[in-house]
């Protein structure tokens, strides 16, 4: 099994999950349980949801209502968002086809684009960015590492600038980066002529009946906090990195609860039309034991397969999975990386 990867530098934001590897079928939930209910959380919440199973151990205080950040979880939501989008501005034309065709060819008149202005853009498709093979660094690194100056994140950053940063490597191989996510963000908003969070409302939130969902697109937490639909959000605990939700869209800024994430796991699995769920949840190549999806990942469990993410923004860390044989969804979303670890210890330990 491969142990998930628990924080980027500076436990800034934003990172995928490798899950775990020879299967029996039935999960015994009951084990999981117990093993969870020893552990003591702070500002964290698990719930498990199934046909036999359904439980939640979370803090004190905390509710399945309670909100977080959700970090890279929100990447399979912008992957659906522009699928529908597609199909809505490309009926008569295979998705598939669309996926893999130069983004400049399929867009050219894209004022968006044109403002980007980087020869690269020539040389990458939507399918590069929805799995990471753009060629593309990420640009927390830029900021985090190269100017050594992540505290500007904090504020809004014009996206032009993000992009025309970052430098491309024509090599373009799997290089997992929030870069193509937040460049695909802005091409929904570029191509829809509204803002992410209005898509998002449309194409996620209302047919996934989630209620304590937003995708705000600008503010940090500072801003977000004093906002009555944020009166459930746990503290973020970080010192001085607070993200502005502007510099994350697309990519991580999503708000939202257990309760939530499992109405959008359901409607993801059980509801979404069979040629959207197939292009999402297709295996497109293989990075270790993880197989990569449209902004999930899938690998063997003892359990059978099990295809998630996990997420981290400012100090919240999430994880969302999902067994289809079994049709069981496990959400964690916490405040702290603390709970976080012993949580995914406690999961990891479960599972292999």
């Amino acid at each position: 099994m491969n142990r998930i990867n628990y924080f980027l530098s500076l436990s800034l934001l934003l990172f995928s999950c490798n899950l775990y590897a020879v299967k029996t079928t039935e999960i015994p939930m009951y084990e999981f349980k117990e093993e969870l209910s020893a552990l003591h959380l702070d500002g964290s919440i698990v719930t498990v949801s199934g046909k036999k199973y359904n439980f939640s151990h979370s803090g004190l205080e905390i509710k399945e209502g309670s909100q977080f950040y959700i970090g890279s979880l929100t990447k399979q939501m912008t992957a659906l968002m522009l699928l529908k989008v597609l199909q809505e501005h490309f009926p008569e034309k295979d998705l598939h086809k669309i996926l893999n065709q130069n983004i400049l060819t399929l867009f050219p008149n894209s004022k968006f684009l044109s403002e980007i202005n980087r020869p690269w853009l020539s040389k990458i498709s939507l399918l590069d960015l929805l799995t990471h093979r753009s060629g593309l660094p990420d640009y927390i690194d830029y900021y985090a590492n190269d100017i050594k100056n992540p505290k500007l994140l904090n504020n809004p950053i014009n996206p032009i600038e993000i992009f025309q940063s970052v430098k491309f490597d024509p090599e373009k191989n799997y290089h997992y980066s929030n870069t193509n996510y937040l460049l695909l963000g802005k091409l929904i908003e570029d191509i829809e002529q509204t803002s992410y969070d209005k898509v998002f409302d449309r194409f996620v939130k209302i047919p996934a009946k989630m209620v304590s969902t937003y995708a705000p697109i600008t503010g940090n937490y500072y801003t977000l906090k004093g906002q009555p639909r944020f009166n459930k959000l746990l503290p973020d605990l970080n010192d001085q990195i607070f993200i502005d939700m502007s510099n994350a869209i697309g990519t991580g800024n999503v708000i939202s609860s257990t309760s939530d994430l499992i109405k959008w796991n359901h409607f993801l699995h059980k509801e979404l039309k069979p040629q959207l769920k197939k292009i999402m949840l297709q295996n497109y190549f293989q990075d270790d034991d993880s197989w990569i999806n449209l902004g999930l990942s899938t690998e063997e469990t003892k359990y059978g397969s099990l295809t998630g993410f996990q997420g981290g923004l400012d100090s919240y860390l999430s994880f969302l999975g999902y067994f289809p044989k079994n049709d069981l969804s496990i959400a964690i979303l916490t405040n702290n990386q603390a709970d976080f670890a012993k949580i995914m210890d406690c999961l990891d330990n479960f599972l292999r």
